[in-house]
């Protein structure tokens, strides 16, 4: 379904597919998918954030020069589906960010990380605080710049990890899900000035989410 979704997306000018499943195939003996969650783990998405910076020509931040820091204790969607007693726990293990301030909606953040979350049985949600309208993500460096680079991601909650890399290679990071976004996608276009824009979901949202008609609006 992927190669046929990739075929036809090919065939528009504007479009450029990215093949993540190469990417993530050549660390397959390494902890990228979570044992008992649907997401891919932290180290999952860094492969396909180094993949992405490749295709638009931009630098990456190193992974082994950002401070790690890990939940233990985490069951997520599986679990959650097939309560197996003597499932091993994964553990989520997240990484400092480039992050000046993040809004969503009218509220705003200093982080992107909902710590208490950590605490909580979803740990997954602590991850940009869950999924939601639209929010902007603003990193430290770019708060003097006249000319800040902006992408705008459409995604699932597959993206939840894979956003907090981008703050290191954009000043700004405006992130929509369209399964909770409240404005129009054509208005969000001609607001905001992009430099790349970024559809990314995991393949079965992406074939089923009938939010995904609001790209046309």
């Amino acid at each position: 379904m992927i190669n046929s979704v990739y075929a036809k997306l090919s065939e528009s000018k504007n479009v450029e597919v990215l093949n993540f499943v190469n990417a993530l195939s050549s660390h397959n003996n390494e902890y990228i998918y979570y044992k008992t969650d649907h997401h891919w783990t932290n180290l999952g998405s860094y492969y396909a954030y180094v993949e992405f910076m490749k295709t638009v020509g931009k630098d990456y931040v190193d992974i082994n020069k950002l401070e790690a820091h890990e939940v233990e204790g985490f069951l997520g969607t599986y679990f959650s589906k097939a309560k197996k007693f003597n499932s091993d726990f994964d553990k989520i293990t997240y990484y400092d960010v480039n992050v000046g301030k993040m809004s969503i909606a009218d509220k705003e953040y200093s982080d992107i990380y909902d710590y208490g979350k950590f605490k909580t049985r979803d740990k997954y949600s602590a991850l940009l605080y869950g999924n939601n309208d639209l929010t902007i993500i603003t990193n430290k460096d770019s708060a003097n710049k006249q000319n800040k680079s902006k992408i705008l991601i459409f995604k699932d909650s597959f993206g939840n990890s894979f956003i907090p890399y981008l703050t290191y290679s954009y000043d700004e990071v405006y992130v929509l899900d369209l399964r909770f976004n409240s404005q129009k996608v054509s208005e969000i276009m001609e607001k905001y000035d992009f430099d790349d824009i970024l559809i990314m979901y995991s393949a079965n949202n992406f074939i089923d989410d009938v939010n995904i008609m609001k790209l046309g609006y």
